[in-house]
């Protein structure tokens, strides 16, 4: 049976560079893409999401979808029944609900809340290609979910802090995984 890894936590902490470098790292592992009905953002490197107009998205057949700011994100099916990987990553942002429904429909499951330090978060957001306004608000959206995340302590395996280097988060994470493969 495949371990499926879920990597949630505000925008600017790494989540993609992460499992990007966990996915090289790990035989036999790949990240889950989801669809998304959000356009593509100037200067976007599409290996997060599929973009796909909303008529395409209600013709597939989704074993998750999640709202945010009014696009939605879907999960196929087969995706999470590709027997060829052991270890399967998925990245969510803030539906918390889709964790908790994962985690109710497999088994094998490992969930990680990934934040960093506000000044961290800051010095990310400003190397960022997002434009000044959308980076302004999706700070003020990563430090509100780092502060409520005693709340949601229960659906999270881990939380770490990816304030250091890319590959000291990448390490002790992959270690955290050696755990339950």
């Amino acid at each position: 049976m495949s371990l499926i890894i879920i990597f949630s936590g505000p925008s600017y902490v790494g989540k993609s560079v992460l499992i990007n470098e966990l996915v090289k790292k790990i035989p036999h592992s790949c990240k889950i893409i989801s669809d998304t009905t959000r356009s593509k953002k100037p200067l976007e490197k599409s290996f997060n999401h599929n973009h796909i107009s909303e008529q395409e998205f209600r013709n597939n057949n989704y074993l998750y979808i999640a709202k945010k700011n009014d696009f939605l994100y879907g999960y196929k099916k087969e995706d999470f029944k590709d027997n060829t990987k052991n270890v399967k990553f998925i990245q969510l942002s803030q539906d918390y609900s889709v964790i908790k429904k994962i985690k109710q429909d497999f088994k094998n499951v490992v969930s990680f809340f990934i934040y960093a330090k506000e000044d961290v978060l800051k010095q990310r957001a400003l190397i960022s290609e997002t434009d000044q306004l959308k980076r302004k608000h999706l700070l003020n959206i990563g430090l509100k979910q780092t502060k409520e995340l005693p709340n949601y302590k229960d659906l999270f395996d881990y939380s770490i802090d990816n304030s250091n280097t890319i590959e000291q988060g990448v390490n002790k994470i992959y270690n955290m995984i050696l755990k339950h493969l």
